[in-house]
């Protein structure tokens, strides 16, 4: 594990006689702070893991909340799609670790361990603005990149690129593979409740 590298900001409370209670709210860092406590609930860090705060007055405590959560340039989430992708296939992490790792739930990282499966140029075009998140995600219902980039390419205008048709035509595109390959009814059929669900 890689620890943590940033710092939980905290603001020391105040007793109900004002004087200081010696606990502290973070004010910074929730999302670090929520893994954390995750991580110690699943008994992979010790509940006494020393960790790195920095103690604020009140009056900047609103202010350094803010200007973390503002002006910080996030990551893209192409990259995201990919960065969990290599944690669980070549790190080999659970999805629940991951999950823990970066206080996101489970199924967040599935999905987005979903999305890294589309063929490489439409994470580029997404990454470029070309595609969207919702085009995205509906070509993501198949794993099979060949089917995804014939159904869009058999689109050739915007208009026609709905996340709605897109769906469709994976999905018909992929039922059609499986009964050219002759597979048996039965797995045709499961496959077929599994696109629907």
């Amino acid at each position: 594990m890689h620890g943590l590298i940033h710092n939980l900001t905290v603001v020391e409370q105040l007793a109900d006689n004002g004087e200081n209670s010696g606990k502290y709210e973070v004010v910074a860092g929730g999302r670090r702070f929520a893994a954390l406590q995750r991580l110690a609930k699943q008994k992979k860090v010790p509940k006494t893991f020393a960790v790195p705060c920095l103690v604020v007055d009140p009056a900047t405590a609103t202010e350094t909340s803010l200007a973390e959560n503002t002006i910080r340039v996030a990551m893209h989430p192409a990259d995201q799609f990919i960065a969990f992708h290599d944690l669980v296939v070549q790190t080999g992490l659970g999805i629940d670790d991951v999950a823990a790792r970066f206080g996101v739930s489970p199924l967040f990282v599935r999905q987005r361990l979903k999305l890294a499966n589309v063929a490489p140029r439409f994470i580029k075009a997404y990454r470029a603005e070309e595609i969207r998140l919702d085009q995205l995600e509906a070509l993501a219902i198949t794993d099979d990149q060949q089917a995804q980039e014939k159904v869009w390419d058999s689109l050739r205008h915007d208009w026609e690129r709905s996340p709605h048709n897109l769906r469709f035509f994976t999905h018909r595109k992929t039922r059609q593979r499986f009964r050219d390959e002759n597979c048996s009814w039965r797995v045709f059929r499961l496959f077929e409740r599994l696109c629907t669900t």
